[in-house]
């Protein structure tokens, strides 16, 4: 069989695949399927010490599209190529219960030579550590840290944490990394004006973890409108900025009847769509 494995800091990985945190390894057979499937590291679903987080989930919603943008019944034969709108929330588990399961599930997955993470979004700095240390404590191999959820602007307050300024991301990673001895994956915000700032201050703020070296992630910006990762496809932008009906994020100020406005950042990135679609059209006239 051909060698595909990769290298990503200190891991030695079967294969470059990854299947990221979210809906479909809320649950314990959510992650077999993605150890079955072959992924070499499964990231479990996320979780914080916040109870707002945890009953955050409960207020989501989820719809399927077609390529024209036209509703699909969940059950759609055309799955395969329809786009998943949603807005998501945390693992609805207390922590402690979730973490001894996923150590758990990391024993098995040492038999198949993969790696079941341990996800943590930041909300308090000293309780982010906390669990941190808990998961190292339970067995668990390796720890991705989640300081740029897109939807921390619409959460309850307290509850999650967006972090957008590179000295606070240094700090935090710094805090983390200095109590763990295991690899730590840095998930940042794209929604920044210098995402490669904030990348390395997660990589300065890294030099706590000894020998494990640590491997910082981009997170795609979610739009407020959709829960899609919208900001940097400026086709799909303006697809949806045609599209009010796709109003899908229900987030607690919208239920608590306060209008849900785009995030200064995406407001930014849709003026500088049109600019770039008028250079496009004034270069082809």
């Amino acid at each position: 069989m051909r060698d595909i494995s990769v290298r990503l800091g200190s891991l030695e990985l079967k294969n470059p695949v990854i299947c990221g945190s979210g809906e479909h390894v809320l649950t314990e057979e959510g992650i077999r399927a993605g150890l079955k499937a072959g992924a070499a590291v499964v990231v479990a679903k996320s979780v914080n010490e916040t109870v707002a987080a945890r009953e955050q989930l409960g207020r989501t919603d989820y719809a399927l599209f077609d390529s024209q943008w036209q509703r699909e019944p969940w059950a759609s034969p055309t799955w395969a190529t329809a786009s998943l709108l949603c807005r998501s929330g945390l693992q609805p588990l207390p922590t402690d219960a979730w973490i001894s399961r996923i150590a758990s599930l990391d024993i098995e997955a040492r038999r198949d030579d993969a790696l079941v993470a341990g996800s943590l979004i930041l909300a308090d700095l000293s309780e982010a550590v906390s669990i941190a240390v808990k998961m190292r404590d339970a067995g668990l191999r390796l720890i991705e840290f989640n300081v740029g959820a897109p939807y921390g602007d619409e959460a309850a307050s307290g509850a999650i944490v967006t972090e957008r300024a590179a000295d606070r991301v240094r700090q935090q990673v710094s805090a983390v990394c200095s109590a763990v001895d295991i690899p730590v994956w840095v998930k940042l915000t794209g929604q920044s004006e210098n995402v490669a700032a904030l990348a390395e201050a997660a990589r300065e703020g890294g030099g706590g973890c000894g020998d494990h070296d640590r491997t910082v992630a981009g997170h795609a910006s979610r739009s407020r409108y959709t829960g899609a990762c919208a900001q940097y496809q400026p086709w799909l932008r303006r697809q949806l900025g045609a599209a009010p009906h796709l109003l899908l994020a229900r987030a607690k100020s919208q239920e608590a009847g306060a209008p849900v406005t785009p995030h200064r950042n995406q407001r930014r990135a849709k003026r500088r769509g049109r600019a770039q679609d008028d250079a496009g059209r004034r270069e082809r006239g």
